[in-house]
């Protein structure tokens, strides 16, 4: 079997973007935008008043994680 050396199998231009944030529900059904902690970890950043908010939430904060929508 021919191994792919690492730098070639993980970059390019068709590579997919990391996912920081995305949209998603609590326990209680209330929809927040969650921010990758590890592996398998996730934390709330804030909560959305519906579905359609969270997800807009999400991709602007994976499209741009350093934007000022959390911060204040």
């Amino acid at each position: 079997m021919q191994q792919v050396p690492p730098a070639i199998a993980t970059s390019g231009p068709h590579a997919e973007p990391k996912i920081v944030f995305r949209a998603d529900t609590d326990q209680n059904g209330d929809w927040y935008v969650w921010r990758k902690l590890s592996k398998n970890g996730w934390a709330t950043m804030r909560r959305c008043d519906c579905r359609e908010d969270a997800l807009q939430l999400a991709e602007t904060m994976n499209r741009n994680p350093d934007d000022a929508i959390f911060h204040g």
